[in-house]
């Protein structure tokens, strides 16, 4: 699936909803906001800012994230902001670029 996670995929559901699974068998409702982009020769950065609700607030962990278009797959997530009722969290996907020269 790492293959898959591109920024032009996540491009295409910015503003869409994600369902967040716990360990606990909870899910939390999280909408991607923001999807910036970062590159070197070597490495390939994707940062993911998703925004929820300040009801139930995700630990940094391993979640099952679901989605209608992108199906089901696992991120690491960190809550890094509180706004006024709103927690925002990050995901960053880091991959080597394919390059016969690395």
């Amino acid at each position: 699936m790492l293959k898959n996670m591109t920024k032009a995929v996540f491009d295409e559901n910015i503003n869409t909803k994600f369902c967040v699974n716990t360990e606990n068998g909870e899910s939390v409702e999280l909408e991607l906001v923001k999807v910036v982009e970062k590159k070197t020769a070597v490495v390939e950065t994707i940062s993911l800012i998703f925004k929820g609700t300040d009801e139930n607030i995700l630990n940094d962990n391993t979640y099952t994230f679901e989605h209608d278009e992108m199906g089901l797959f696992k991120l690491f997530i960190s809550p890094y902001m509180h706004k006024e009722d709103s927690i925002y969290y990050d995901v960053i996907i880091s991959k080597l670029i394919d390059n016969e020269t690395v």
